[in-house]
């Protein structure tokens, strides 16, 4: 009757891929998992958080049932066109003309993180 129930509701017993059935988590895994999330936001301690959209970010956002990129989490020109195409439906270069490059826009704007181009897209989308 186990399996009928289990067959039923999709559930099997496969090994996840990438992982071995006998790793655990362990205390060395989760420090490492630490020391990079540390890392990750003091590499992102010089981007600036007083936007005062923050807010409207959020509502916004929550409206979509979207997350928000944490505030150290630093833009590239792949996950701005990312972000772009996934809540505008446009390419880049239609919303922000021929001669501007999302490193092109990162490098005008050094203190913003990749929440506030996020946020700026949602704004956009009203």
């Amino acid at each position: 009757m186990r399996g009928v129930i289990a067959a039923a509701s999709g559930s099997t017993n496969r090994p996840v891929v990438g992982v071995s059935a006998a790793h655990t988590f362990g205390p060395e895994d989760r420090q490492r998992s630490l020391e990079q999330r540390r890392a990750a936001i003091a590499a992102g301690a010089h981007y600036r958080r007083d936007w005062l959209d923050a807010p409207t970010w959020e509502l916004l956002a929550s409206q979509r049932g979207i997350r928000l990129p944490q505030w150290h989490e630093a833009p590239t020109p792949g996950k701005l066109k990312f972000w772009l195409q996934t809540l505008v439906g446009k390419p880049f270069a239609e919303v922000y003309g021929d001669r501007m490059t999302p490193a092109k826009l990162i490098a005008l704007n050094p203190d913003t993180p990749l929440r506030a181009f996020v946020g700026q897209m949602l704004e956009g989308c009203e």
